[in-house]
């Protein structure tokens, strides 16, 4: 490792903000296939993820833990390479994030993680892929999504709009000398949420 990285880690350690904005969607319906380069869909669970290991090429270590805890990855590939990948926590879990506690249903879930390598960007894999991940989970029963993004990464806000999520709040995040502190401000509309379900609580 760097000198420079081993400082900015240190750094983030200590100190980091950031806000983020919260988005959902349901999954009532089968999504359509996107216009992008022909690919080949994986799925990795933890039942797959032997075979999963031998056919993908670099799959991200951090991943590959979230799987063995229960997680689902959906990669697509080139050859035996990862162009864009997306992961997806299913309830019922109550999921960390930066400090905040979300509880997720049986039948909700988080999804994470999307990525598209540097070469492949702009080529509709990223909302194509998280199409691909509803589906799945739908077929898992799941009925809700729930996505997390930096509010100053302007490409991703345009595959949560292009995927017809909907915005749900702002997690505002700092971290002080390793410890997380977040808070989550949810807009006037609370459609996302159950009648009678309770709010979200911060930590």
């Amino acid at each position: 490792m760097r000198v420079g990285d081993f400082v900015l880690r240190v750094w983030r350690w200590l100190i980091q903000d950031n806000i983020y904005y919260l988005y959902w969607r349901t999954l009532d319906a089968v999504h359509p296939h996107l216009d992008c380069p022909p690919y080949r869909l994986v799925l990795a669970d933890a039942e797959r993820l032997p075979a999963v290991e031998d056919d993908v090429r670099d799959l991200p270590g951090d991943l590959i833990d979230g799987i063995r805890r229960g997680d689902m990855v959906c990669c697509a590939l080139q050859g035996d390479r990862w162009v864009a990948r997306v992961s997806a926590t299913l309830g019922p879990r109550t999921w960390r994030i930066y400090g905040h506690e979300m509880r997720l249903d049986q039948a909700e879930a988080f999804v994470a993680n999307l990525e598209t390598t540097p070469t492949h960007r702009g080529c509709g894999w990223a909302p194509e892929l998280v199409f691909r991940c509803c589906d799945a989970l739908a077929s898992r029963g799941v009925r809700k999504v729930f996505l997390l993004v930096d509010m100053d990464n302007t490409a991703s806000i345009r595959v949560m709009e292009k995927c017809g999520c909907a915005r749900a709040g702002v997690l505002i995040t700092r971290r002080r000398f390793g410890r997380w502190h977040a808070q989550l401000a949810l807009l006037d509309d609370t459609a996302w949420r159950e009648p009678d379900a309770e709010a979200p609580t911060s930590r």
